[in-house]
């Protein structure tokens, strides 16, 4: 009875649909040009994002919804959904979006912990047992700390759910266990500050199975930001505006965290994978690709450890291997991973 009318919902808040559009999102940015290139000319998705995928944005929203929430009663929240937008130029079509929120300015924190015990009370919770009020008293006493005289510089905020295998996974910290955020979220977040000048952004990042945040931030002008925020800017709007279909992601890429090739999630996830790649699905683009990827990797681990071998014998057999392997080492010119 309540799934049924439940998932209605998140049907309706699909998105899929696609309207030809003359400026690029924000939330696009750093994303495969091809996919991105079909969106902006209206071209219908071959690969419709499925229930699941919509269910998995939906509890996105509704973490976005607590941890908003929460900066709204701690007092600092100063607007959220905000439209933002930097112009077309002669050479680039305009980008634009909705940045999550802006904190910061003055913050009488007495006040503050007042409107908390105020919808205590009107709502009948109980600060023992409930999720959002406790988690907003905390952020008062913290920021009572940073921030003695209650003046918070503004900055801006972009709160991403992930999974939680993602979120812990080793590939995706550094060597001090910190969270290292993905490239994509960071252009966008940096695209929000250049269109408001914001100086500090900070991207949260949010376990979804166990609640745990982190937080990375950025600065506007940082070099490295805006030398890959203009380059993405320049390509997709070259190819906007002159009518040309951007080349193909390629299907499998090296992973420098993770010292191996794998196959591009991008493509994978592609909302036009059968029109571009020819692939009914993301399961028929994996099984048909695992063979290819198995032979690949394994290669790669062979020239690793002839490399390091002493004994002559192993390397012998190694050199087997690798003779057998030649084409896969050419092709992929697996030599510049060792």
């Amino acid at each position: 009875m309540i799934q049924q009318h439940w998932n209605k919902v998140v049907r309706k808040q699909s998105g899929n649909g696609v309207k030809k559009r003359d400026y690029i999102s924000f939330s696009d940015l750093g994303k495969g040009f091809i996919d991105r290139y079909y969106k902006m000319k209206g071209e219908a998705p071959t690969n419709a994002y499925d229930e699941r995928v919509l269910r998995i944005f939906d509890a996105g929203r509704v973490m976005e919804f607590i941890v908003l929430r929460a900066l709204t009663m701690s007092g600092i929240l100063n607007q959220k959904q905000k439209y933002v937008e930097i112009p077309a130029t002669k050479d680039v079509v305009k980008q634009l979006g909705y940045l999550d929120c802006t904190i910061g300015g003055f913050v009488n924190y007495d006040n503050a912990k007042q409107i908390i015990q105020k919808h205590l009370q009107e709502y009948k919770l109980n600060l023992d047992d409930q999720l959002i009020e406790q988690k907003a008293i905390n952020i008062i006493d913290g920021l009572k700390t940073d921030f003695p005289n209650g003046t918070i510089e503004e900055m801006l905020v972009e709160v991403k759910s992930i999974n939680s295998m993602a979120f812990w996974a080793h590939k995706n910290r550094d060597a001090n266990g910190n969270f290292l955020g993905y490239p994509h979220n960071k252009l966008q977040l940096y695209g929000y500050q250049k269109a408001t000048q914001i100086n500090k952004g900070i991207l949260l990042y949010i376990s979804k199975d166990d609640f745990v945040i982190e937080e990375l931030c950025t600065i506007l002008g940082n070099e490295e930001l805006e030398t890959k925020y203009n380059d993405d800017v320049k390509k997709m709007s070259y190819y906007y505006l002159n009518n040309e279909v951007p080349p193909k992601e390629k299907e499998i890429v090296y992973n420098d965290k993770k010292d191996l090739f794998e196959l591009n999630w991008q493509v994978s996830r592609s909302g036009y994978l059968t029109k571009i790649y020819g692939y009914k699905d993301g399961k028929d683009f994996d099984e048909k690709n695992h063979q290819t990827l198995l032979g690949i990797n394994l290669a790669l681990k062979h020239l690793r450890e002839f490399r390091k071998e002493k004994d002559e014998k192993k390397k012998a057999t190694l050199q087997k291997k690798l003779t057998n392997e030649e084409g896969v080492i050419k092709n992929w010119k697996l030599e510049t991973f060792i």
